[in-house]
């Protein structure tokens, strides 16, 4: 795996707030195309056990990264699970994802929880940075399960 290149400019990683929704509005158009109602928005940044995190360089959006906070039932015990990392084509590659795991991670130790991802095995970009950033492969052979919807149909 390459090394990631020196940012041009540096970054700032901060997790968004209610007062925040703004940003998140523009993230969500960004990175998924398509705009979220901003009560929606809203209903997401002021839940606590959501984070919503974001990278950005001379202003302007460079990735984020959404999690949740869960509880266990088998123990008393929260993780963070990470949901969704993504960084913008033209700051891929100089340290902006890492940061961001970076970020997490540190509100986990923080707090003396335990912080997972998924991905696939088809992946191998997605694999290769989750294991530079600390990641350990725990169990190999997790499968993913969905039920859709029936507004999905």
């Amino acid at each position: 795996m390459t090394p990631p290149e020196i940012l041009a400019a540096p970054a700032t990683i901060r997790q968004l707030a209610l007062r925040d929704v703004s940003t998140a509005v523009s993230l969500v158009r960004q990175f998924h195309g398509s705009p979220l109602p901003r009560s929606y928005l809203q209903q997401l940044l002021a839940n606590p056990v959501n984070y919503l995190i974001v990278a950005e360089v001379s202003g302007q959006l460079a990735g984020f990264l959404y999690a949740h906070r869960i509880d266990r039932l088998s123990r008393a015990e929260t993780q963070i699970f990470i949901y969704e990392v993504e960084v913008a084509p033209e700051f891929q590659r100089q340290g902006i994802g890492s940061a961001l795991i970076d970020h997490i991670l540190a509100i986990a130790r923080r707090d003396g929880i335990e912080t997972f991802v998924f991905t696939n095995h088809s992946n191998k970009a997605g694999v290769e940075f989750y294991k530079s950033t600390g990641g350990i492969i725990e169990n190999g052979d997790d499968l993913l399960f969905v039920y859709p919807s029936a507004k999905d149909d």
